[in-house]
């Protein structure tokens, strides 16, 4: 089965097997500070950690350089109604409405706190974006809701990135105002256009990654027999160095956008099992899933 076909099949099993999606709670940086609470952190335990543990300041630079280049007042509202169908077949108004989580981790689980669900996908999402890529990282912490408040179960993490041509992010250290003018070519932007598509595949991969990853974070069925990286480095269309390379499969090859796939990237407990899709120029920049998903550079 060619990779194209063994990610279809992958992605309509898991659509297939999809009986009723968990609601889905969203923190943005941008609304959201750690707690100073040490009650609230001591009861919050390990999901208190993971919905505070993975951001820095080059991070927060980027995520505002995200929303002042974006400009756009219902990027929120937009990202909402698209990660409240996590799980569906695709977005509609049928989905349950997704919880917006603003102030502070112990607020965040109080309120989590007071659904009558048993389970809870709650997303923390960095849009960031550099002159020369745009970012978007969706962590998601699935948890279980019970009268002491959540008990984590998995974590899993999705990554969308695109990135300006070689030759045009060459010149562009010396000529900035063309690298924003291919951000900004077209209406909508081409901005605009990639926040688009990458909220869209976001919700894809995570939709995924909800249906396949097993309650105990074990390898998702198949996933081991998917094809390494070989062929596509062989043909120069990835570039990737380093011991976490050799961990990583591909799951799917649309020809200029491929999805990267690897286990527990940093650990189980902090990135858990990760997809990520780049397009050619990202993929031929630097393919390492551990750096891309955990930091903010290159």
């Amino acid at each position: 089965m060619s990779i194209r076909m063994l990610a279809i099949a992958l992605f309509m099993t898991a659509s297939e097997a999809w009986s009723a999606s968990a609601p889905v709670a969203i923190i943005q940086p941008a609304n959201f500070e750690a707690t100073s609470d040490p009650v609230a952190k001591e009861k919050g335990g390990l999901l208190v950690m993971l919905l505070e543990g993975n951001a820095n300041k080059e991070s927060e630079r980027q995520i505002a350089r995200f929303h002042a280049d974006l400009g756009d007042a219902a990027f929120a509202e937009r990202l909402a109604k698209s990660f409240a169908c996590i799980g569906a077949d695709a977005v509609s108004d049928a989905c349950t409405p997704a919880i917006p989580l603003t102030g502070n981790s112990a607020q965040a689980l109080v309120e989590l706190s007071k659904l009558e669900h048993k389970r809870v996908l709650v997303v923390r999402l960095h849009p960031m974006k550099t002159d020369f890529r745009i970012r978007m990282r969706a962590v998601v912490n699935d948890a279980n809701v019970n009268a002491d408040g959540l008990k984590p179960v998995r974590v899993f993490t999705a990554v969308y990135e695109t990135r300006v041509p070689a030759d045009l992010e060459k010149a562009g250290k010396s000529d900035p105002a063309a690298v924003a003018a291919w951000w900004s070519e077209g209406s909508p932007t081409r901005l605009q256009r990639e926040v688009d598509k990458g909220i869209e595949e976001l919700r894809q991969m995570l939709s995924l990654l909800d249906r396949e990853v097993p309650a105990d974070n074990s390898v998702p069925a198949g996933w081991a027999e998917l094809p390494n990286m070989d062929a596509l480095k062989e043909a120069g269309r990835i570039k990737c160095g380093g011991g976490g390379c050799r961990t990583q499969k591909v799951l799917r090859d649309s020809g200029s956008r491929v999805w990267l796939t690897t286990p527990y990237a940093q650990g189980a407990y902090l990135y858990g099992w990760s997809i990520a899709s780049l397009d050619d120029n990202a993929s031929k920049k630097y393919a390492n899933l551990l750096l891309n998903i955990q930091t903010s550079n290159p």
